[in-house]
């Protein structure tokens, strides 16, 4: 986001119903594209992205400028792309090291920039000690050379080793201080099946992502009963402090939810209900920004009954404007 102007990246696939996966014929394609409004949400023109999904690894030729005023980036597999002018041309992918993992990583873009080379990137990996089929642990690492050397990685959950954390969303608070919301999920055995539970819980650093400490649930996703995986975090901090987690929910009524908090993500609100027109439980994956004039713009993927096949749609709106 550059003031009003918000760029939104995702793939566009060729509808196809399957009522247990995404909906997708994937056999025809998923090219990536860019959704941009210049006026913070109200309307939208496609784009496609230059460089946004070619290329193979190597070092960046300079490092990378995260202060600059047009700066974009995403993370993706093994690396990274940057943009100098607000995401309509990519360079890269720029690699990140192993960190010293055997398995691979699967990060999704979620930094906090610090300083011309100076940024923490949240990422995560594939680990056999995490019970369920999609098995990730989320942890942070710092560079302060633009993106040539990283620091050690740092766990951001240490206990429950089973249980699966991915897709943070995070925020800084303070010099020091930083909160990240994480996707959960555990399968567990019971009948002789295996069963799913999904949930958003939120952890906090305050010596700048050295250490991290549970602070406790933001939302669960879904239910036993619907088991459909869950649904990722948008964290994001409004103007007066308060943390806003915005997540879709995958048990009926299906939609989009959000909680607001006043501590620094210790203790949320009750749910806020953004929409509950869903079809199926196709839907979510939000990311959120503030707009200079305090509204939240909230994008994600969603189908309902009058608009069948999935769709990036975005809401507009201010907690303290929805009761």
């Amino acid at each position: 986001m550059w003031g009003n102007e918000i760029a939104v990246a995702f793939k566009q696939g060729i509808y196809k119903t399957n009522a247990e996966t995404h909906s997708i014929d994937r056999s025809q394609g998923q090219p990536r594209r860019i959704s941009r409004s210049l006026d913070g949400g109200q309307t939208w023109q496609m784009e496609e992205p230059v460089n946004f999904d070619e290329g193979e690894l190597s070092p960046p030729p300079h490092p990378v400028d995260f202060t600059n005023p047009d700066f974009a980036i995403r993370c993706n597999g093994g690396g990274f792309r940057i943009s100098y002018d607000r995401a309509r041309t990519w360079q890269g992918p720029y690699p990140f090291p192993d960190f010293g993992f055997e398995e691979n990583l699967t990060p999704r873009t979620d930094v906090i920039n610090n300083g011309t080379h100076d940024c923490h990137f949240f990422l995560s990996v594939r680990t056999p000690e995490v019970r369920s089929k999609l098995a990730d642990r989320s942890f942070c690492v710092r560079t302060r050379d633009g993106g040539r050397t990283f620091s050690e990685p740092v766990l951001m959950l240490l206990e429950p080793r089973e249980v699966r954390s991915v897709m943070s969303s995070s925020v800084r608070i303070s010099e020091k201080h930083i909160v990240s919301s994480l996707r959960r999920r555990v399968d567990h055995e019971r009948d002789g099946k295996f069963w799913r539970q999904c949930w958003i819980d939120i952890v906090d650093s305050e010596d700048n992502g050295e250490s991290w400490r549970f602070l406790g649930k933001l939302a669960d996703t879904d239910t036993f009963e619907e088991q459909h995986n869950g649904n990722p975090p948008s964290l994001v901090r409004l103007r007066d402090g308060r943390l806003c987690g915005i997540y879709g929910y995958r048990a009926p009524p299906f939609g989009m939810r959000a909680k607001v908090s006043s501590d620094n993500g210790h203790t949320w609100s009750e749910e806020i209900v953004l929409r509950d027109d869903a079809r199926t439980w196709d839907i979510g994956y939000p990311k959120s920004v503030v707009r200079p004039d305090g509204q939240i713009v909230s994008t994600y993927y969603y189908t309902t009954e009058e608009n069948v096949e999935q769709q990036i749609a975005a809401t507009i709106w201010h907690p303290d404007e929805i009761s």
